[in-house]
């Protein structure tokens, strides 16, 4: 099965231009931002081990969102089937390998279907941000539905009391303890505190000044946000964050717009999707007009 998973990877990175580097990185950052994944990501002086923990950590997001599809905190998608249909990434971080791996929402709709279960999901279009619930033709068919009973609280779903981040690599450890509703002891508090002192050293990101939300307007690049919304989290600042996808209170949520080169666009106030202020220009503004962007979500303890 693992000789199946590497030639899909050389089999994709083919199919990109000869200068591959900076064009993968932009097609993992397209699938990031797309509405229509789920993915997994790792980073790993192994390559092998790089595959499998990209492939476990985006069977973890798969697993979640077929929970909330189907409202059954109990179903498991098989491993080997989602497997088949895995499309993977690669590039070098040095000397280390980093993987992407990723599979189409409509695809695991389809095997929930094949195992008699009843779930709907359309494809959203990828000009632009993921498409909010209300817009669609029919809100029954507009994955993650604001009105819908698949939010993590109303599907009633369990959360793993402690995560492992042992054997990751710094920034899956932000990623982690960011992106991922699960407890964590005061021991992996303090090694998330290192992790995120050594990717700001990393990246030349000086120590913010000011409020939270200066300090979150003062970043340019997606990829130094996590250097100041890390020691913001862990001091009570930042209450909740998530991808945009998860989003459930949109008049309490900040929205932070960023494009396939890592760019941040804008930061957008609380509001309705179409109705927003724009915190760096303080002018009205949406999320509508940030085609092709991808978005994370924000509350602050205020």
């Amino acid at each position: 099965m693992k000789k199946i998973f590497a030639l899909l990877i050389v089999l994709l990175v083919g199919l990109l231009p000869v200068n591959a580097q900076r064009d993968v990185q932009k097609e993992m950052n397209r699938i990031k931002s797309s509405p229509n994944y789920v993915y997994g990501e790792a980073t790993r002086a192994d390559r092998e081990e790089a595959l499998d923990a990209a492939f476990e950590e985006m069977m973890h997001e798969a697993d979640q969102w077929a929970a909330e599809q189907t409202h059954d905190k109990d179903v498991e998608l098989s491993s080997d089937d989602v497997r088949e249909l895995v499309e993977s990434l690669e590039t070098k971080r040095g000397s280390q390998t980093r993987v992407l791996t990723c599979v189409k929402l409509a695809k695991l709709a389809a095997l929930l279907c094949e195992a008699g279960y009843k779930v709907k999901f359309k494809e959203q279009p990828e000009d632009g941000v993921e498409e909010p619930a209300g817009k669609a033709e029919n809100a029954e068919d507009a994955p993650e539905a604001e009105n819908s009973a698949s939010t993590r609280e109303t599907a009633n779903l369990p959360d793993v009391s402690v995560v492992s981040i042992e054997g990751l690599s710094d920034d899956e450890i932000l990623d982690v303890y960011l992106y991922n509703d699960k407890g964590m002891t005061p021991e992996q508090e303090a090694a998330v505190e290192r992790a995120a002192a050594r990717v700001a050293e990393r990246n030349n990101v000086v120590a913010g000044t000011g409020t939270a939300l200066e300090q979150i307007l003062a970043v340019r690049s997606f990829y130094d946000l996590k250097s100041v919304m890390v020691p913001l989290k862990l001091n009570g600042e930042i209450t909740k964050l998530g991808k945009y996808r998860t989003m459930r209170e949109p008049q309490r949520s900040y929205l932070i717009i960023y494009d396939t080169d890592a760019r941040i666009r804008a930061v957008l106030g609380p509001g309705s999707e179409s109705s927003r202020k724009n915190l760096r220009t303080g002018n009205k503004d949406s999320i509508y007009n940030y085609g092709g962007c991808g978005a994370i979500w924000f509350q602050l303890n205020e």
